[in-house]
């Protein structure tokens, strides 16, 4: 499955939260998943070496300024960078437990929901806050792509599972991160979230340290988080 949530999104998403939570009561909206390749993909072969170029011929020396020491170049001061202003995802829309945002840039639109755990155990646990989303790209073709960010190092090769009534589906962990493993187990999983008589979801995970925790998420609203995107994101 790729994971289509990009570093630029990583960085943007975030400045979303605090301003929708302050209009609306909001939670922070989570920061995307940096992208992973699957577990057993081919790795892309190494781009060819370019050939050797020619050495190149050394440069004239600078004809220093009136008064200036001999030999040394005239200063000039270095043009500063221009700023690069990063516009905040816009909260769309609050869906109970849920939260839908969308982000323009480029043309390209993303659209993704969010929550955070109603509850979590152990209590005493450090850790960071713990998001769940689903993200869609349409440019890429990517919809409903789901993700948690669960607030610690995982343990590797540690499971990360999620549970809803007695389905329970598998993650991949990567770093903090975890992903599922294939695009139809992936729509399965949505379909669940979305349908299911159980209104909450629990997901499982190792640190690297080795505790074990469980993240309770609420359901309510993820059916609304999910047509407000197909809307907004078409």
């Amino acid at each position: 499955m790729r994971i289509a949530a990009s570093i630029f999104a990583m960085m943007c998403i975030g400045m979303a939260g605090s301003a929708a939570a302050q209009q609306t009561g909001a939670q922070p909206a989570p920061k995307p998943a940096t992208p992973q390749t699957q577990p057993g993909a081919a790795p892309k072969p190494a781009a060819p070496r370019p050939a050797a170029q020619a050495p190149k011929p050394i440069a004239p020396a600078a004809q220093a300024a009136p008064g200036a020491a001999p030999g040394l170049a005239p200063t000039t001061p270095p043009k500063p960078k221009p700023v690069v202003v990063t516009p905040p995802p816009k909260f769309i829309e609050k869906h109970d437990d849920w939260h839908s945002y969308m982000h323009e840039a480029g043309g390209a639109k993303v659209c993704f929901a969010a929550a955070v755990p109603k509850d979590s155990e152990p209590k005493a646990a450090k850790r960071g806050p713990a998001y769940f989303y689903l993200t869609t790209w349409p440019k890429d073709g990517v919809r409903n792509e789901v993700s948690v960010s669960i607030g610690y190092p995982i343990k590797p090769d540690g499971p990360v599972k999620v549970i809803i009534g007695a389905d329970e589906f598998e993650f991949f962990g990567r770093q903090d991160k975890a992903f599922i493993k294939d695009p139809a187990t992936e729509r399965k999983l949505v379909e669940a979230m979305s349908s299911a008589a159980t209104p909450t979801m629990i997901v499982k995970g190792v640190s690297a340290r080795g505790t074990e925790t469980s993240d309770q998420y609420s359901l309510a609203g993820i059916g609304a988080a999910v047509k407000k995107m197909e809307q907004t994101c078409p």
